[in-house]
């Protein structure tokens, strides 16, 4: 599991409050739930192996089943984070569930937990304007987890590059930007703020 992402600011961002002020046990007390996958195959079955540590056939096993499904369950809160990023990345809404709720609740509860969850601002669409975007490594890390490029894919992208993704991919993206010196806009923010601690995480 690579976490070099899940910076402080990345964690806030994925949260919606400062990692600070949030103690989250270690314990593998969480389950990852998929609401709504990304258009793209390819990412989306990286993103599984790259949670659940499976061969491809399994986790493309896993993404043809019917929506919301458990990507997994049992995890810590900081690895189901990870997982969140993963899959914010590929475009996919995931949010983390206390698994005793996800295996003790009503399913009529659960339909409209997941609901609630789903109209988040969090994933609203807003227009990303990528201006430009450094030649080095770091460049060539950004285009591949948050765009999907291979390096020469990258290499070859014409700027300026406009993007539709959902409010939470953005900011993450305009603050890495920022860190490796990308220039990032954003279009169409959510209207309004960030409720801290109710939108992706229920307890």
């Amino acid at each position: 599991m690579d976490d070099r992402w899940l910076d402080p600011k990345t964690l806030e961002l994925l949260r919606g409050e400062p990692p600070q002020t949030v103690a989250p046990p270690t314990l593998p007390d969480y389950s990852l739930v998929l609401l709504e996958a990304g258009g793209d195959r390819k990412r989306m079955v990286r993103g599984v192996q790259r949670v659940v540590d499976c061969p491809d056939s399994d986790a493309s096993r896993l993404l043809g089943g019917r929506l919301p499904l458990v990507v997994k369950a049992d995890l810590s809160y900081h690895d189901a984070e990870f997982g969140q990023f993963e899959f914010i990345c590929c475009d996919a809404i995931t949010v983390i569930i206390a698994s005793e709720v996800v295996t003790g609740a009503e399913p009529s509860y659960l339909k409209d937990l997941f609901a609630r969850l789903r109209r988040s601002d969090e994933f609203r669409r807003v227009t990303l304007r990528l201006d430009s975007l450094p030649r080095s490594e770091d460049g060539t890390r950004y285009a591949d987890q948050f765009l999907g490029l291979a390096e020469a894919e990258a290499e070859a992208q014409r700027f300026p590059v406009e993007l539709r993704v959902f409010y939470k991919k953005a900011r993450i993206m305009a603050h890495w930007g920022n860190r490796i010196g990308a220039q990032v806009r954003i279009w169409g923010q959510a209207g309004s703020r960030y409720q801290a601690g109710c939108h992706d995480r229920i307890e």
